[in-house]
């Protein structure tokens, strides 16, 4: 029987819960929850294709810098359209997508470091 990937299930359970979130609060955040679909998406294709962005981590750093870019410009987007004033807690979301690129990242560069140890 195969392996289960767990991070792969828990990305996907990530997705899953973003993808339902446009139907409980369809109004809130809307710009922000489709670049973090989009950041979801990415991270999952990078942990599907580990050993394509194991080779290319530029590809990695320049895609997630371009989902940091656009994440910071739709929440303010997003607070931009809504009459009522910013909540800092909408602020947060970047440093919790930055926190998950390190992550992601250093699981890139351990996995090319095991391999030239081999």
């Amino acid at each position: 029987m195969k392996k289960i990937n767990f991070s792969i299930l828990i990305k996907l359970a990530v997705l899953v819960f973003l993808l339902a979130t446009f139907f409980l609060q369809y109004e809130f955040l809307f710009a922000t929850r489709i670049v973090l679909v989009v950041f979801v998406l990415t991270i999952l294709t990078a942990e599907i294709k580990k050993d394509y962005f194991a080779a290319h981590k530029v590809a990695f750093i320049l895609l997630n810098t371009i989902i940091m870019a656009a994440l910071i410009g739709s929440i303010l987007f997003d607070n931009s359209t809504v009459n009522t004033p910013a909540n800092n807690r909408d602020f947060l979301i970047p440093v919790f997508v930055y926190t998950l690129m390190v992550i992601e990242y250093k699981d890139l560069y351990n996995k090319t470091s095991t391999e030239n140890l081999s």
